[in-house]
């Protein structure tokens, strides 16, 4: 049960970006978007392997953005393709596709916050601001595993907590039986006088005290 609930946001952090991903039509402008700083934009688009394609993500320099813009194969963004040029107009890519089927395309604004639009085209239609570069990332390998390794931490902790008061209660418990059938056995002592007292009396033969 504690593996299950550990892998649960797992299965959540592992699905949301598919979700939140929106998706673009090919040379077709996006309506416009609002970005804040250091707040990833999440784009997901349908292309062909071996064709050349644009990416523009500009924005009007009054907003002093400083765009960058990362293309990968996972919504993930572990790996991939970046222009990531000092310029508070945008950034454009050039690139050729890796494969037929969905790319994902990160827009981040370093600095600054304020709107923009994306929009990806056939072919080069404009020349790109800076070289492209190949990143990779583990940053959100950790977000994806953390919370699941902190809740199945957790638990096991409680479990090993529970565990040790539970045979702590049984020990006592166990003890408080030997005492009680050694009295049994052996009879005790009058609280009053201090005679040694059968177990079966209930008035101190010595002193006559009850016992109840």
């Amino acid at each position: 049960i504690l593996i299950i609930i550990s892998l649960i946001p797992l299965i959540f952090s592992t699905t949301l970006p598919y979700v939140l991903a929106k998706r673009l039509s090919l040379n077709i402008l996006s309506s416009t978007e609002h970005i804040y700083g250091f707040e990833p934009k999440l784009y997901v688009i349908s292309l062909q392997k071996g064709n050349l394609y644009t990416i523009n993500a500009l924005s009007s320099g009054s907003w002093d953005m400083d765009i960058t813009i990362k293309i990968s194969d996972t919504p993930y963004i572990l790996a991939g393709q970046i222009v990531d040029e000092i310029s508070n107009n945008g950034d454009i890519m050039n690139f050729v596709a890796s494969r037929t089927g969905d790319h994902y395309i990160q827009i981040n604004s370093k600095s600054g916050s304020g709107y923009f639009y994306i929009r990806i085209d056939n072919g080069i239609t404009n020349p790109a601001t800076g070289p492209l570069r190949k990143f990779s990332s583990s940053l959100y390998l950790l977000v994806l595993i953390l919370p699941s390794v902190i809740i199945l931490l957790v638990g096991i902790g409680i479990s090993l907590i529970s565990r040790k008061r539970s045979k702590s209660i049984l020990i006592k418990k166990s003890f408080t039986s030997e005492v009680r059938q050694k009295e049994k056995e052996e009879g005790y002592f009058c609280p009053f006088c201090g005679s040694k007292i059968e177990s079966f009396l209930q008035i101190c033969p010595k002193c006559g005290s009850s016992q109840k």
